[in-house]
Order: C-alpha cells, then sequence, then structure tokens
C-alpha cells in the first residue's frame, strides 16, 4: 500500500494540453474511472486532463448519468484519454442501469475490446472522508471487482480522496483499515492492486497518479473477455451474478413487506385498510414490473448492442442510448406465490 506525495516526482507538464484531434488510436492510453458517488471522479478527471467539459455535481446527488470521456490530452509525452463512469449507487439509475451502461461502453465503442483496444488502467476512487465502509460501498467495490476480474488487478489503483477534508491521523487509520481488512481492500491489494492517495487538488498530484498506470500492459477487463470472448449474455457474466446476488437479497425484503403489509390488513380499520391496500398494489406493481424486466434483461442488451454501432470516436457522452432501464436478473421465482 502506498501514500503518494503530491510532491514528489518530475515537474507535472502544461496541465492536460490539448491534442488537436479528438480520435483515438492504437498508441492512445485508455484509463476508465469509477467509483461510488460523490467520491471525485469528475473532480479528479478535469484536473488530470486541464479540461472542464465533465459535469461535476456540488452535493451528494450523481451528475455523471452518462458514460463521459476526455478529449485525449498530453502526459510525458503520451496521449492520453480518461472515461468517467457512474457508480453503483448512483442516485439518478439503478445498479442495473449502470451496469448495462458500461457493458455497452466497454463492449461497442471505438475504445472497446472488441475494436481491439484495452484499457491501459483503471481508477477506483473512495473518499477517505467517509467515517465507514458501509453496505453500499462494500457493494460498489464487489461490483467493480467482478467486472475487473483478478487478472486485471494489476492495472488498478485504488485512489483515497478527499484528504482535505479529514484529520490527517483518522485518515491514516482509515486507509490502515482498508488496505489490512479482508472485506475491503486488501483481497485487491494482495491481487496486484494499488492504493494511493489523492492527498492535494493539483494537477501535479493527478498526474503522479496517472503515471503509475500509463507505463501499463494493457489488458481487458474480465466483463470484456466474458461478452466478447466467451459471448456469455450480461446476466451470465461475474458482473450480473454478483448484481443478482444483491437483488435477490432486496427482492426478499420486498416479499416480507408484502406478507407483513397482507397481514396487517386483515386487523386493520376502515382508514388504515385504505392506505395498505395503495401500499400492496405498490409493492405487486413493483413485482410485477421486475419480472416483466427480468425475463427481458438480455434480449433488451442484445437488441441495444445491435442498434448501438461502432461509434468512430472515443469521446462519448454516450447519450440516451447508454440509459434506461436494465431488467432486475431473474429474481421472479422470489415472488412466486
Amino acid at each position: 500500500m502506498s501514500a503518494l506525495n503530491p510532491q514528489a516526482g518530475p515537474p507535472a507538464p502544461t496541465p492536460g494540453a490539448p491534442v488537436p484531434s479528438a480520435d483515438v488510436d492504437d498508441n492512445t492510453i485508455t484509463i476508465a474511472v469509477m467509483g461510488a458517488t460523490g467520491s471525485g471522479k469528475t473532480t479528479f478527471i478535469n484536473l488530470a486532463s486541464g479540461q472542464s467539459d465533465l459535469e461535476v455535481g456540488p452535493g451528494l446527488q450523481s451528475c455523471t448519468n452518462n458514460i463521459q470521456a476526455t478529449k485525449p490530452f498530453k502526459l510525458d509525452g503520451r496521449e492520453v484519454v480518461m472515461i468517467d463512469t457512474p457508480g453503483f449507487d448512483d442516485t439518478t439509475k439503478t445498479d442495473t442501469e449502470v451496469l448495462r451502461m458500461i457493458a455497452l461502453y466497454l463492449e461497442t465503442t471505438v475504445s472497446s475490446y472488441k475494436a481491439g483496444k484495452k484499457l491501459s488502467g483503471v481508477l477506483y476512487l473512495h473518499s477517505i472522508s467517509d467515517r465507514r465502509m458501509g453496505g453500499t460501498s462494500t457493494r460498489n467495490f464487489k461490483m467493480f471487482r467482478e467486472l475487473c476480474g483478478t487478472e486485471a488487478l494489476k492495472n488498478v489503483v485504488i485512489l483515497t480522496t478527499m484528504w482535505e477534508g479529514v484529520d490527517i491521523n483518522a485518515g491514516e487509520a482509515r486507509e490502515m483499515e482498508l488496505g489490512t481488512t479482508d472485506i475491503f481492500f486488501k483481497p485487491a491489494l494482495d491481487e496486484g492492486a494499488q492504493m494511493l492517495r489523492h492527498a492535494a487538488q493539483t494537477a501535479r498530484s493527478a498526474h503522479s497518479v496517472l503515471r503509475y498506470l500509463i507505463k501499463n500492459h494493457p489488458l481487458p477487463l474480465q466483463i470484456q473477455r466474458e461478452l466478447v470472448d466467451q459471448k456469455k449474455e450480461l446476466s451470465k457474466t461475474a458482473a450480473g451474478s454478483e448484481l443478482e446476488r444483491g437483488l435477490m437479497k432486496q427482492a426478499e425484503r420486498y416479499k416480507k413487506d408484502l406478507e407483513e403489509a397482507r397481514r396487517e390488513m386483515k386487523e386493520a380499520r376502515a382508514k388504515e385498510k385504505k392506505e395498505l391496500n395503495t401500499e400492496i398494489k405498490r409493492l405487486e406493481s413493483n413485482i410485477a414490473k421486475m419480472r416483466q424486466e427480468s425475463q427481458e434483461l438480455d434480449s433488451r442488451y442484445k437488441k441495444e448492442r445491435e442498434e448501438e454501432p461502432l461509434n468512430e470516436r472515443s469521446g462519448p457522452a454516450v447519450g440516451s442510448k447508454y440509459t434506461g432501464v436494465l431488467g432486475i436478473l431473474r429474481i421472479g421465482a422470489v415472488f412466486a406465490s
């Protein structure tokens, strides 16, 4: 585990010196940036690239509604493109929608594996100001692990951010816990990932981080190999299976809520029955919708993949073709009466 000193290393080049063409060629370094909502992904990308095209959210609500990419910029003589992705705790999209967006982008764009491109690295951002790594953060990182797979972890940097908002001793204690606890980042670090600090909001610090990645041998992510080489359906990928496990737990909670509402309905007075009936209808409607989406998951993904032509440019703003509903994975049986 490494603590990055942003003042170390050679002087940074002019931040984000633009390249005239926005096209991605075979020599372009492509780096994906992932992590929870509010961890500073878009801010870091804008800082590193010297660009301000990507929208930054001022509060808790996510601003990365679509997958976004920077224009190519120069770092140490290399041409770099960074890809901004929504987190699996996005405030405007379900985890299933986020998975479909990322899968479609990695599979079908010019900067994708199908087009012969591999990622030189992946940054996973985590705010050190979070007092604990709760269920949402843990789930987010599990999904990230399944997207990457074990082999690609050697090209992963787990980057802690927001150091300016914490006491240094408290931050270092959290950093130690994250890096040495099995349910947090330790397994990924044991497989070759690195853990660094983005301790200063400067281009110099951001570029120091990127230098750990631009020298990497590019590798495909596990989900790219599963979708392209192994031709798996999205629901059969490791990320899809991990998502399903979480959804099954959620489905069980819905089922318990519905059963409880029905029990209360038998004992309720007239006014309470009206309120409970509304809640029961809402739950039943959600269940029906989830069943339908579950049945259509892979067919919808296949249809949208066929409709999405191979982009001729790296820069998504991926737009509406990468948004929409991704069906809940195979949970209809949970609600079977």
